[in-house]
């Protein structure tokens, strides 16, 4: 395993092998500026560059001091918005109480908590989740990694305490399970920006960048498709909470109602989107810039906080997220030890009474025709196996279409939790017939016509047994109470295109064994990303 090498600043020439774990330079860097805080402490909010942050904007009433009339002001609040810092900065006011909240991502709270969490005072109680970074950040490569599982042993390169460590941890968990005993940690390598890094000229294989970065390095893995990787939240100081329990409470109150009259806003196009620029970015006239920012997001709302709070290893609820991305960063040397981050246990549901919040369970984000035409082109290509997250198989017998649900129990929470960890990508439903009868009446020289005949009938076979896996994954979720967005479940049938044996000259390959035969009986499950700008995906941003 190679040692984590830091570049700091950017003397990008000189490295050093690093001292301490990242979370413990950080915790140095505000040593002995811990203050206590109590009722009279001023609240002042911190903004992350990021759409999400369009909702306190809106909560204020798009003024730096809270306008009269806005969702703040009529939970009695007086707050004061503060313009997006970097976490160092962020957390230096924090431990001094000049603000005893911050506005980060669980990873970047993870990397914090060696300092907060120093005096009990001050650890971190997370209160509040704005949502999902979704395109926003983006893992970029060179040539000669095409999966996860190539990040084994790779250098990547990252800029310290950045939100992107949270996609990181995403790919190296999906390239450790990919890679199994063969997984080797990955070198990384940080600097203050990742301009060198565009080119491969650096001897860095991989690197982080928001999406709007230069450069034509290939995307190995985007928070378009892992749209619930990166998770934006506040927290707040436990001294604070204790001694203005309800401020926090009337805070999450008005974000709610924000929350909710946000989305209609920009669907009426009625944004003060010159303010929101100003506030997120420093330049009023950054008007585009600003709406690129909310398309790359996904706010949750009411129930989306209900689902992150939940206690019972909820698929991507705050404690399963902390484990997660936890693990990861302490494997890549970030983190000296998993700290123990807590929930402010609010009844979310009581607080945004008369809030409506149920119509994004209900809203589609692929358009299924136009995913089959994007499917059937990336075969065509060759570049579907090339652009599959997650693979796996469910097998059959002979002539069925039909199976035993309980013996792919596992299987099918993975694909549950495929589908929450990549609500921007495609899960397909492949389904597979084996060709040795077609080939035996093939040698026996029947007529064209039967053999084509033959051919549909074991598509139709096909698309039985993937029509059947899919309403299976579908009951599977219901009885585990897991929503799922239907529209991105395609189920096909293939026939015998692309059969386990493999292809001769265009036609299935001579088959000889048993297991042969078994292995063509089978549906392949896939998450298969895409592009943002495909006409396969709506996503709900654009509401």
């Amino acid at each position: 395993m190679r040692q984590l090498i830091v570049l700091t600043g950017l003397t990008l020439g000189a490295s050093a092998i690093a001292q301490a774990a990242t979370d413990q330079q950080l915790a140095d860097e505000v040593a002995g500026q811990y203050q206590a805080c109590d009722s009279s402490a001023e609240l002042i909010l911190p903004l992350a560059r990021s759409g999400l942050d369009l909702v306190p904007i809106y909560a204020n009433g798009y003024e730096a001091e809270t306008a009269d009339g806005s969702p703040f002001n009529e939970q009695g609040l007086d707050v004061l918005l503060r313009q997006p810092q970097d976490l160092q900065a962020q957390l230096a006011a924090y431990m001094a109480c000049e603000t005893p909240i911050m506005r980060l991502t669980q990873g970047q709270a993870l990397l914090a908590a060696a300092a907060t969490e120093a005096q009990a005072d001050s650890a971190m109680v997370a209160f509040y989740q704005h949502g999902w970074s979704v395109g926003a950040d983006e893992l970029r490569v060179h040539g000669g990694i095409d999966s996860m599982a190539d990040l084994s042993g790779s250098t990547i390169g990252v800029v310290p305490y950045a939100a992107g460590l949270d996609l990181l941890a995403e790919a190296t968990r999906s390239g450790r399970e990919q890679a199994a005993d063969s997984w080797e940690v990955p070198t990384l390598v940080t600097a203050d920006a990742p301009a060198k890094w565009l080119t491969d000229e650096e001897g860095v294989d991989a690197f982080l960048v928001d999406s709007g970065a230069p450069g034509d390095a290939s995307v190995l893995l985007s928070s378009q498709s892992a749209n619930r990787a990166v998770s934006g939240i506040y927290v707040v100081r436990q001294d604070y909470l204790e001694a203005n329990r309800e401020t926090i409470e009337g805070l999450v109150t008005a974000l709610f109602n924000a929350e909710e009259q946000v989305r209609e806003d920009v669907t009426t196009q009625v944004v003060d989107w010159s303010s929101v620029a100003d506030h997120l970015l420093g330049d009023p006239e950054e008007e585009e810039a600003a709406r690129t920012l909310w398309r790359q997001v996904q706010t949750v709302g009411v129930q989306g906080n209900v689902d992150w709070a939940r206690q019972d290893g909820g698929l991507r609820s705050f404690p399963r997220l902390n484990a997660e991305i936890a693990a990861e960063l302490q494997a890549l040397g970030l983190l000296s030890e998993i700290p123990a981050l807590t929930l402010a246990e609010l009844d979310y549901g009581t607080l945004a009474e008369g809030i409506f919040d149920q119509r994004r369970a209900e809203l589609s984000s692929f358009d299924p025709e136009a995913a089959r035409t994007l499917l059937s082109e990336q075969r065509e290509g060759g570049d579907i196996d090339g652009q599959t997250l997650v693979r796996f198989e469910i097998y059959f017998q002979p002539d069925q279409d039909h199976f035993s649900a309980q013996q792919y129990a596992e299987d099918f929470a993975e694909v549950l939790d495929a589908a929450q960890r990549y609500g921007g990508a495609l899960l397909t439903i492949e389904g597979h017939a084996d060709p040795s009868l077609f080939l035996q009446r093939r040698s026996a020289g029947l007529p064209e016509q039967l053999l084509e005949q033959q051919r549909d009938n074991l598509l139709t076979l096909s698309e039985a047994r993937a029509a059947s896996v899919r309403r299976s994954v579908l009951a599977f979720a219901d009885e585990h109470d897991v929503r799922l967005d239907r529209s991105q479940l395609i189920s096909e049938g293939l026939g015998i295109r692309d059969p386990a044996t493999g292809l001769c000259d265009g036609e299935p390959c001579p088959i000889s064994t048993d297991d042969e035969r078994a292995d063509n009986r089978r549906v392949v499950f896939r998450v298969v990303e895409i592009e943002a700008e495909s006409a396969a995906f709506t996503p709900p941003t654009t509401w």
